[in-house]
């Protein structure tokens, strides 16, 4: 992650600015995500949603209130963030610029809350950098084993690695192996659990 926490220093850091809901899972994220964001708004605050893939545009991972960032809006962001990162020498990945430029956009709009969706795993995924007040992790099945692992204890592994010290998680997987994986990390880390089928159905 040195190279996203890089590029965000380079901008002001925005992800410190953010108060955030961390998803993570193999099955669901998005639904869970979605839902997040509706109770949310219902409730009153304003909510940036950060989820992938996009089907049509690339306006439509990175939403506030539901609407999503507006074309020349993010336009202009990616040709500020562009020659900010060119100039500094530093190449990033697609999902790397992706991820700066929402973080960014949710800080300068001051948003309430930021529910944000991982994109591949968990521990090494770029929106990493987030500490959130709540992590999720959704049901864990075979996904990108050949950079998650080959067993769903390991990929259960790399899911949890959103689990921080002392933050909150709630997990919905029911594979035995994936909650022993998941639950381990967190009693580690010291994040109070409610687990699916034991705190609620």
């Amino acid at each position: 992650l040195e190279r996203m926490e890089r590029a965000l220093a380079l901008i002001g850091n925005p992800h410190l600015r953010l108060r955030a809901i961390h998803i993570a899972g193999t099955k669901g994220k998005g639904s869970v995500a979605a839902m997040l964001d509706a109770c949310l708004r219902a409730a009153g605050y304003k909510v940036g949603l950060y989820t992938k893939p996009h089907l049509v545009n690339l306006s439509e991972r990175t939403r506030i209130d539901g609407c999503e960032i507006a074309a020349a809006r993010m336009l202009g962001y990616i040709e500020r963030l562009r020659a900010i990162f060119a100039s500094a020498g530093l190449g990033l990945t697609f999902f790397e610029f992706t991820v700066a430029l929402m973080f960014l956009y949710f800080a300068e709009e001051k948003v309430d809350i930021a529910v944000i969706e991982t994109g591949l795993g968990g521990r090494l995924d770029s929106t990493n950098v987030v500490t959130p007040i709540l992590s999720v992790i959704t049901p864990i099945g075979f996904d990108h084993m050949e950079y998650l692992g080959y067993t769903i204890a390991a990929i259960a592994g790399e899911k949890g690695g959103i689990i921080k010290n002392d933050v909150p998680v709630v997990i919905g997987a029911r594979d035995a192996e994936a909650r022993l994986a998941l639950t381990s990390i967190a009693a580690q880390r010291r994040s109070t659990v409610r687990l699916i089928d034991r705190d609620f159905s």
